[in-house]
């Protein structure tokens, strides 16, 4: 399973990704072929360009699935990257099931009630 962990440096940010089933790790990449939403990096803490690229490339890198990735990330920085601590923190694998079970939930119900509302 896949852990992220993240910390500000003097200059910019570092997120890193750790697969627990590999035992390797590696730096996140900023997933610009997708989207180029920042030009300063990732970013965290705020609703910025820079959360919107750091849920954007955390999604992509942990579903494995580009379009799911574009569909949910802003969703995913509002709700998750926009309320994690500033100086440093963790998410897990779990966590992010946990996190986008209940996005696509809420989006599903949305959905819903939208075509609900549509005349006949």
């Amino acid at each position: 399973m896949k852990q992220y962990h993240a910390h500000r440096l003097m200059f910019g940010t570092d997120v890193m990704v750790f697969d627990s089933s590999t035992r390797k790790g590696w730096r996140l990449r900023r997933s610009v072929y997708l989207a180029d939403q920042a030009t300063t990096g990732f970013d965290w803490g705020d609703r910025s360009e820079g959360a919107a690229q750091l849920a954007l490339a955390l999604l992509a890198d942990y579903l494995e699935d580009d379009d799911r990735a574009i569909r949910l990330h802003e969703l995913f920085a509002a709700a998750v990257i926009a309320h994690l601590p500033f100086k440093e923190w963790k998410l897990t694998g779990s966590q992010i099931d946990a996190a986008l079970t209940i996005l696509e939930a809420d989006r599903a119900e949305e959905q819903a009630l939208a075509a609900d509302e549509v005349p006949a």
